[in-house]
């Protein structure tokens, strides 16, 4: 693509264009001019552009068309699968792309290239329905959590986890380098398991039949729970220094304590009306369950996948659940994605995103929670509970599951889920509110 072609392109860029992206991250901060800092060629007209809006510098995968940047459809793609598969350097214009292969090897790159279809911060495509390249867009320089811990994790063999064929990383102007792209297996048959969990209960609440409920969840929970087991069982024996597990120190469970109290009091801070009000009304008890983190036996910590909720599994007919997106938790930093924690905290989260899911297909339905989704509920739950445990003894991992930890991470789960309502995405808070009860009684 002609230099000066782009130039003009980048330059008629609108930054509150720009800014109505699901990947742009800087949504309620002063966005500012759109500056290209540098492109890397792909063929085809397409190029990978690296954009400073505001204070952030964001991948693009661009063409241009009549004289405006839209999104590229192929051949970039192609040429970037290509440089993950054979760990190739391409240099550009101000950027510099260096592939990583493997851990596994992997198809060659396919013709055929067609969007996810996912809404994600990311972007990704799938090639030849056998591979999908996943794009992160903002840059942020030094070791990539979900590059570092899926090349990890697909080396060892973890079952659920799709394997990696390949990575890569970009550096800016001879910056350090940032991850960039991840290339895996793509689960043609997968189906998203909270989708999954929201059409299953639906059609059990047309049904009315409790008992039906209750049966429903041992078609899928139980693997759940094993694929969780497995990935928990792999990090605590980890022996590399940024992954070896250790176990937590006084000071460590003073910080699990003083998080879940930040996470209550921004909560209390951000939530008005009648949730305000629920919110200040369970306080104490969510205290006394935080409390719960000083009485009991310090856990291992290990890394994590840190952000585990149903949606994060892909469900198979009659097969392993395949687990993705192991960024971890959105709004945090790179560098505390990849801070230890115990992975009890991802067990909460997914034991939460029950109640969730069952909470939000009776709110989109005009009703609350009866027998039939409490029922399917407490199922699901103890279903992933009981399969965790069990693999977890099988596989003679050093980790046990305290009820009295599950819940102090649990309760801290239920703060934070008003936080991220209040902030990002108002039309959840119901949810989080319907759930509070369940939370307390833990």
């Amino acid at each position: 693509m002609p230099a000066e072609e782009l130039r003009a392109a980048v330059a008629a860029l609108s930054a509150d264009a720009l800014a109505e992206e699901r990947w742009f991250g800087a949504k309620d901060g002063a966005v500012g001019p759109v500056e290209l800092l540098g492109s890397l060629d792909g063929g085809g007209g397409e190029t990978l552009l690296a954009l400073r809006v505001g204070g952030d510098t964001y991948l693009v995968p661009a063409a241009v068309r009549d004289g405006r940047i839209v999104e590229a459809e192929g051949e970039l793609w192609r040429t970037l699968a290509a440089a993950c598969l054979d760990g190739a350097t391409l240099a550009g214009d101000g950027l510099v792309l260096a592939g990583a292969a493997g851990p596994v090897p992997g198809p060659p790159a396919a013709v055929e290239v067609r969007p996810l279809g996912v809404d994600q911060s990311n972007t990704s495509v799938v090639l030849g329905d056998r591979t999908v390249l996943k794009c992160y867009r903002r840059v942020a320089p030094g070791e990539h959590p979900e590059i570092e811990l899926t090349r990890w994790l697909s080396g060892r063999g973890l079952a659920c986890l799709p394997a990696v064929h390949g990575s890569a990383t970009v550096s800016l102007a001879g910056g350090e380098p940032a991850g960039a792209l991840l290339l895996q297996d793509f689960v043609a048959d997968g189906r998203d398991g909270w989708l999954a969990a929201e059409a299953e209960l639906g059609g059990l609440l047309d049904g009315g039949d409790p008992a039906a409920a209750a049966r429903a969840p041992g078609a899928w929970a139980p693997g759940i729970g094993r694929a969780t087991a497995e990935l928990h069982a792999l990090l605590a024996a980890a022996e590399e220094p940024a992954l070896a597990p250790r176990r937590a120190t006084p000071a460590d469970v003073d910080r699990l304590a003083a998080v879940a109290e930040a996470e209550l009091v921004e909560a209390l801070a951000c939530v008005t009306g009648e949730a305000a009000a629920e919110l200040a009304a369970a306080a104490p008890a969510l205290r006394a369950r935080f409390a719960l983190f000083a009485e009991v036996e310090p856990p291992l910590l290990t890394r994590v996948h840190g952000d585990l909720h149903l949606g994060q599994f892909l469900l198979r007919a009659g097969g392993v659940p395949a687990l993705v997106d192991l960024e971890g938790e959105p709004t945090k930093s790179a560098g505390e994605r990849r801070r230890l924690a115990s992975p009890l905290r991802d067990l909460a989260g997914l034991l939460r995103s029950v109640d969730h899911a069952a909470h939000w297909v009776c709110l989109s339905r005009g009703e609350e929670a009866g027998p039939v989704a409490a029922a399917w509920i407490a199922s699901a739950r103890a279903a992933i509970g009981v399969a965790y445990e069990a693999r977890l003894a099988e596989l003679g991992a050093p980790l046990r599951v305290d009820p009295r930890l599950l819940a102090a991470f649990e309760a801290e789960k239920g703060a934070y889920e008003f936080v991220y309502a209040a902030r990002y995405l108002p039309s959840w808070l119901e949810v989080p509110r319907r759930a509070l009860p369940a939370v307390i009684a833990l």
